[in-house]
């Protein structure tokens, strides 16, 4: 991904990348976990940062940290106390990389399902925004 501040994924899909509920990611974004780009229609638009701090928090709650506390982490922009600087749980959160992709995964268990569905939702959006535009160049030739 080229820009990782490009608002590209609406909430439907943030919620599958994020393993988050709807509810949840509205919530965050009224704490400011989060400030989403709104369309003319209204609609929240997320970029791929976004949606590694609504990733990146999911972790930390999953870990026992309160809100609050993830929230001053984000201001301060610190690694957890107990999480070492090269964990997926730290700030500046580097995507792990897809199970079979290289050999040996990265992360814990629990992060390869989601890393693959990850994957494979994104490879899927590529594919629909090609079939798009490929659309668009037929009805533009017509």
């Amino acid at each position: 991904m080229k820009n990782r501040h490009e608002p590209l994924f609406a909430i439907g899909v943030a919620r599958r990348l994020t393993g988050l509920t709807e509810r949840q990611i509205r919530y965050w974004e009224t704490q400011q976990l989060v400030v989403p780009v709104r369309t003319p229609g209204n609609h929240r638009l997320y970029s791929q940062a976004d949606i590694d701090a609504l990733a990146w928090a999911a972790r930390l709650r999953r870990r026992g940290y309160r809100l609050w506390d993830i929230l001053a982490m984000q201001r301060e922009q610190t690694p957890a106390p107990h999480v070492r600087q090269d964990s997926d749980a730290h700030f500046r959160f580097r995507r792990p990389a897809v199970a079979g992709s290289t050999g040996a995964p990265t992360g814990s268990r629990a992060d390869r399902p989601v890393t693959q569905d990850r994957a494979k939702l994104l490879e899927e959006i590529e594919r629909r925004r090609a079939e798009r535009s490929d659309e668009r160049r037929e009805k533009d030739r017509d």
